[in-house]
């Protein structure tokens, strides 16, 4: 039966029988390339729209989390390098102790003496004072072995024990007589320079003003009790010895100076309570008259004049070196135990803002699993409807139409 116009396809039912393919294959057949996103399927689209957003929220959290635990590792590692004072100060303390007492008794021996009574004497003195320095040794470097940090918190404490091993050549050759006074003065010296190069070293990061000045707090009453413990050795090797040098009048006068700088860069670094506690304690009998006994003493070396007893200032300096020690103790404790609490805290907020990071993320990944179920369900009937439709009633349609025209 001749038709007008164009003709309608072959849509029937066996259609596909004779070559032609239904819709769905036909779009089949158009899907060529996996890159193109208009080729993907509708499940694929899916999971795209879904997981993409949550890949990136897991970036982004995921780098805030990272800055979260460095934060929480810097400080950890701060508190672990503060926590080493303790045993930094102490040995300090000690060399100081072995050191000032050495020159001194060198001194009083005076440059003729023979190595068998220089090895004598200080065989008579020394050995207490060597015993509790190489206990606080030990304590050092057991501690300084468990602590992590920066390159250059591990150069200090490189060089700090580069020098400290070699205390054992050093009190050989003070014994043998084969170093000079000076340069055991100046080999202990370095020693503790190094372990005060340590103390200034811990940093808790940017933004923690109140942990940087607790450690500069202590850090600067070191370095003031140091040159208070050269002036000790230097005043006990003058009295012992009976005379000053030109030299030894300079550096006492000197001495003096650096004190009065050290002691107001303490107060600028410490608190008001602090510095309320270093005067204080210094304020106690042995205190002022060591400090009374060290000025006129200088001032008398100005003149060339010798006005102190050995063994009288060695009792008071020693005396006001230790009440320095009994203010360092708590500002150390101090700082230890700030850096530890600001250590802990920022644990604290490491764990809670990891555990919302995985609270979000859970919540997120079982809503988008339960919408895309839902929205995958719903595409799939709909698709099954159209597929019904294109295969199975449009041809019917088609062929009822082609018969009644």
């Amino acid at each position: 039966m001749a038709r007008s116009g164009r003709e309608w396809p072959d849509m029937s039912v066996g259609s596909h029988r004779r070559g032609r393919l239904p819709y769905e294959s036909q779009v089949r057949r158009r899907r060529s390339s996996p890159l193109k996103v208009r080729d993907w399927r509708v499940h694929t689209k899916l999971a795209a729209a879904l997981v993409v957003p949550s890949l990136a929220f897991l970036v982004l959290a995921g780098m805030q989390t990272a800055d979260v635990v460095s934060g929480a590792t810097v400080l950890d590692e701060f508190a672990g390098q503060v926590g080493l004072a303790h045993q930094t100060t102490a040995l300090v303390h000690e060399l100081q102790e072995e050191r000032d007492r050495t020159i001194g008794e060198l001194a009083a021996l005076g440059p003729a003496a023979s190595p068998n009574q220089i090895s004598t004497r200080l065989s008579e003195v020394m050995p207490p004072i060597q015993e509790s320095v190489d206990a606080n040794l030990a304590k050092f470097r057991q501690a300084a072995e468990r602590q992590g940090g920066s390159a250059a918190w591990r150069s200090a404490i490189s060089a700090a024990n580069a020098q400290l091993d070699l205390i054992g050549k050093l009190r050989a050759g003070t014994y043998s007589a084969i170093l000079p006074s000076s340069a055991v003065a100046e080999s202990y010296t370095r020693m503790v320079d190094a372990l005060l190069n340590v103390l200034v070293q811990p940093s808790p990061g940017e933004g923690r003003e109140e942990l940087n000045r607790a450690v500069l707090a202590y850090a600067e009453l070191a370095k003031a009790k140091e040159i208070n413990s050269l002036l000790r050795a230097r005043l006990f090797a003058v009295a012992n010895a009976g005379r000053f040098t030109g030299s030894e009048r300079a550096e006492l006068s000197d001495l003096r100076s650096q004190q009065f700088a050290a002691l107001a860069q303490f107060r600028a670094a410490a608190t008001k309570e602090q510095a309320q506690l270093y005067d204080q304690t210094l304020s106690a009998p042995d205190g002022q008259q060591a400090g009374e006994l060290a000025e006129k003493a200088t001032d008398a070396a100005i003149e060339g004049r010798v006005e102190l007893e050995p063994r009288q200032w060695w009792a008071l300096g020693t005396a006001a070196h230790n009440l320095v020690r009994e203010v360092e103790k708590p500002l150390v404790a101090s700082a230890i135990s700030r850096a530890d609490s600001a250590s802990a805290k920022q644990w604290r907020q490491t764990a809670l803002v990891t555990g919302l990071v995985l609270a979000v993320l859970l919540a997120a990944m079982a809503a988008s699993v339960t919408v895309g179920r839902s929205m995958a369900n719903s595409l799939r009937q709909l698709r099954e409807q159209a597929l019904t439709v294109a295969n199975a009633r449009l041809p019917q349609l088609l062929e009822r139409l082609r018969q009644l025209g």
